[in-house]
Formats: C-alpha cells, sequence, structure tokens
C-alpha cells in the first residue's frame, strides 16, 4: 500500500497524542473570516477590533481548541467542535513551496491556518505556523461522531462513525442533517464579484490598492469581497493581490 503523506490517513491512532502530556490552557483567536458563518452567535462583537477567542489546550506543540455553548447561535447549541492543530518551525506549510506565492490553506469554518507573526510571542518562540487541519463534531443527543480533516495531498476529507439509534434513528439523522450545516457554503445575498473586474481594479489602483479602496473600485463592500476571497481559499488581502497580480489571461 502506497505511504500517504497526511498524518490522520496514514495512523489511526494519532488524535491520541493530543490528550497526553503535560497541558497548558490558553485561548486561540478566531480568525474575522471564520467568524462570517451563520451558526455562529450573532450578537457577539464582530471586527479586526473585537477579536473572538476560544479556550485551547496545548500540550507540546499540539492543540486542541473547544468550540461550543454560547459561540453558536440557538440550533447549533448541543453541538461540541474539537479542533485540533499544532505550532511548527518549519519553514513553510504543508503543500506549499517556495516559488508558489498564494497558500491556500485549509477550508473553514473550523480548520484555518496562520503565519507566528499574527500570534502574539509564539514567533520568539520559534513557532513559524500554526496549523489547525483536523476537526470532530458530536452532538449531546446522539452517538454519531462527525469527523473532518485536511490535508494537500487529498483537500477535505469528511467522515461519520457510530450506530444509529435503534428505536429512534431519526433523532441521530436531524442531529447530523444539522451537523452537516457547517459545512454549507453560504452564497445567497452574495455580490457577484468576477475575477476580470478585480484585476483590473488592483492595477488601476497600483500601490493604493488597499482590501477598501479595491471593493469601493468594484462596487462591493469590503467584508463581501473579504468572503469572496475566503470562500476561495485565500485568507489575507496580500496574497489576493499577489494572486490576482498575476493573472495575465483575465486582462
Amino acid at each position: 500500500m502506497t505511504q500517504t503523506p497526511c498524518p490522520y490517513c496514514s495512523n489511526p491512532n494519532y488524535l491520541e497524542a493530543f490528550t497526553k502530556g503535560r497541558v497548558k490552557e490558553i485561548d486561540v483567536q478566531l480568525p474575522i473570516w471564520a467568524r462570517q458563518g451563520k451558526f455562529w452567535r450573532q450578537d457577539r462583537p464582530k471586527g479586526i477590533d473585537r477579536p473572538v477567542t476560544a479556550p485551547a489546550k496545548k500540550s507540546g506543540n499540539l492543540l486542541l481548541m473547544l468550540l461550543e455553548g454560547d459561540l453558536f447561535e440557538e440550533r447549533w447549541r448541543d453541538f461540541t467542535v474539537e479542533v485540533f492543530g499544532y505550532d511548527s518551525s518549519d519553514s513553510q506549510p504543508p503543500g506549499r513551496g517556495d516559488d508558489e506565492p498564494v497558500y491556500h490553506g485549509p477550508p473553514g469554518p473550523f480548520l484555518f491556518f496562520a503565519y507566528a507573526a499574527e500570534i502574539p510571542g509564539e514567533y520568539d518562540r520559534g513557532t513559524r505556523f500554526r496549523m489547525f487541519d483536523a476537526c470532530r463534531i458530536t452532538n449531546r443527543n446522539s452517538d454519531i461522531t462527525l469527523f473532518a480533516h485536511w490535508h494537500p495531498s487529498h483537500g477535505r476529507l469528511i467522515k461519520t462513525e457510530g450506530v444509529l439509534n435503534f428505536e429512534d434513528p431519526n433523532t441521530d439523522i436531524e442531529a447530523f442533517k444539522t451537523a452537516f450545516d457547517f459545512f454549507q457554503r453560504e452564497t445567497r445575498g452574495a455580490p457577484k464579484i468576477k475575477e476580470v473586474e478585480l484585476v483590473g481594479a488592483i492595477r488601476r489602483l497600483g500601490t493604493k490598492a488597499t482590501q477598501a479602496a479595491t471593493a469601493k473600485e468594484i462596487g462591493v463592500s469590503p467584508q463581501s469581497l473579504r468572503q469572496w476571497a475566503a470562500r476561495k481559499g485565500i485568507h489575507t488581502w496580500s496574497a489576493v493581490k499577489s494572486q490576482y497580480n498575476s493573472m495575465e489571461a483575465l486582462y
């Protein structure tokens, strides 16, 4: 059998390591783009100046973040989402080469990537990036577990495990119909952003092509432009400019 580079696929017991060793309690800041889904509690403050954090446990370089309770809207509060990640001293995250200007990391809403320079104190401790690339979703009314993980060798994989309740399988089924809403891509009401218009706006504005200025140039809000980029797996404005400045064929 061919050896897979994905640690989760190659080792069925990989997640056991996240529960061992000395544990340090920390808070992890969620990316702004990851807070846009309908399942998050909508009355929580949003914006770059009001970050949302979640509790996590750190053992060595391994991280286990817990999302539950009043982080979610009422419909999703029976769910607990454990998000698994790690801090790395590697120079590049998995799947990225030195010649790639844009990094397409794991897809949201719970999986994400951050450079250590964006995490207070981590760069000084030798960390170069932080990756959350797996999650386990459970519901207190069901014995079914939904597990999702991402690796550049295969993209995002999702599987469910457990035994349906013999007397009331509908409870399990309804719970995980709701769980799959976590992964639904929200496009209703979203403005139509055309790549050719985006390329043109960035080039016309040149050094003044901030996210706000570019959004105004193509007639959308900065938030809409940010959400559009996130749906494409591009999570910083500098990465958007890097990618679309190089797209000669579109302009």
